[in-house]
């Protein structure tokens, strides 16, 4: 008896018998992955979406095969390890790709059964992993703009000051069309300055050092990225009109793990980060308190090197240059309270993610097949409007002395939830 392995993690799990399967998938996102382990193997697949993308593991004495995809972007990939078989594949979709091997002496022949499992979701899901890279590092640059601004809410006690602090950030996004969700934490070490360069104008310079640890869902991979950035920010206030900007440049170390056979798959490469964030508001006065309409928008670009993966050939990608651009947007009020010794501010918003890109396509290919490009579409979020909660505290203590607070959340229908906390100490002179 033969023995048909579905495992299609996004959509469905299940795991049939039999050794003739026919199988109809019509939705917009179609996976099928099947293992035939003989003697009498066929399968017949039909896949009618806008992405079909498929993995076939057959054995026998003339495993038959026929593929039907009919979408936009069609992926097919098929091991027929046998003297004789018969295949036939049908795609009519803008990007598609096929990668076929019918040999009785191919090295899949030799796979146990847990690594014939790990092959065929290699296939299926290893592209999807490549979007949360930039994702994470816009999700790192942001919290880093998000520190200095916050530090542009609370006021200078003295002409300069210098300062040192720790943050958290954690988080998770959810699985979509091209791109497989994550969860992730961020900590990260910062110093830096400020002066008051006139009674309107403050200007600072700070320089971090990051540590992002992500978790693909489903354990699909492990992305971690160490970073150091550099950023100059500050403030105008011309009487109850404030504007503060933060400019940041950021250079990151990447380093990827996927399930291989016997040691995982593997890659280090790099790339790097630039953002731009401005906030404007009016603040009304009432003694030690203000209040007031707040408006804020990020610009962030993220640029990742080509890359080869280490590991088996059967399982490593050659990965395409990936450059995206995000912009995102925030109205809400703020309010302020301040007086000597002691200020705090919160900060309610609408954050709105423009998202310059709403759908793109990364390029890919596998090692086994270098020649043959993998495309994969990556679509925006369904729910793109996010509610923030910001929060910060500054009190002076003993030595001249000062300490910062911070706490940040965000809430976004389960796609995209987050939160961070962080803390300064802060020396002015």
């Amino acid at each position: 008896m033969s023995k048909l392995f579905i495992y299609c993690i996004l959509w469905f799990s299940c795991t049939a018998w039999g050794e003739n399967q026919a199988i109809n998938q019509s939705e917009q996102n179609n996976v099928f992955g099947v293992i035939q382990l003989g003697p009498f193997a066929a399968v017949d697949l039909i896949q009618k979406g806008d992405y079909n993308r498929t993995a076939v593991v057959q054995f026998g004495i003339n495993p038959v095969g026929t593929i039907t995809q009919q979408g936009n972007y069609n992926r097919a990939v098929v091991f027929q390890i046998s003297d004789t078989s018969t295949l036939n594949i049908f795609q009519d979709g803008v990007f598609n790709i096929t990668s076929i091997s019918q040999n009785s002496a191919s090295p899949v022949g030799n796979l146990s059964q847990s690594s014939l499992n790990t092959l065929v979701n290699n296939f299926l899901f290893a592209p999807e992993t490549l979007a949360s890279q930039t994702e994470l590092t816009q999700i790192k640059t942001l919290s880093f703009n998000t520190s200095l601004l916050s530090r542009l809410d609370h006021p200078l006690s003295k002409r300069f000051t210098v300062f040192g602090g720790r943050n958290l950030a954690e988080g998770q996004h959810s699985d979509r069309l091209g791109a497989i969700g994550f969860d992730y934490n961020i900590t990260t070490s910062m110093i830096g300055g400020e002066m008051q360069l006139a009674p309107n104008l403050r200007l600072g310079l700070a320089l971090q050092r990051s540590k992002t640890d992500g978790d693909v869902n489903y354990g699909l991979a492990n992305i971690d990225i160490h970073s150091t950035q550099f950023s100059i920010f500050g403030s105008v206030n011309i009487e109850q009109l404030f504007m503060d900007f933060a400019a940041a440049y950021g250079n990151n170390d990447y380093k990827i793990n996927r399930p291989g056979f016997d040691s995982p798959v593997s890659s280090n490469h790099e790339g790097y980060d630039v953002s731009l964030s401005t906030r404007a508001g009016y603040l009304f006065k009432h003694k030690f308190l203000k209040f007031g309409p707040v408006f804020e928008l990020n610009y962030i670009k993220t640029n990742i090197d080509n890359y080869q993966e280490l590991g088996n050939v059967l399982l490593t990608q050659i990965v395409d240059e990936q450059i995206n651009e995000f912009l995102i947007g925030e109205v809400g009020v703020q309010l302020r309270y301040g007086s000597h010794n002691f200020s705090t501010f919160t900060n309610l918003t609408l954050e709105h993610d423009f998202t310059i890109e709403e759908f793109r396509v990364i390029d890919s290919s596998y090692s086994m097949s270098p020649d043959k490009k993998v495309f994969i579409p990556v679509s925006d979020f369904k729910h793109r409007n996010s509610v923030r909660l910001q929060s910060g505290l500054d009190v002076e203590i003993d030595f001249g002395l000062e300490l910062s607070f911070l706490v940040d959340f965000r809430f976004n229908n389960d796609d995209t939830d987050a939160w961070m906390v962080g803390a300064n100490v802060n020396y002015p002179f």
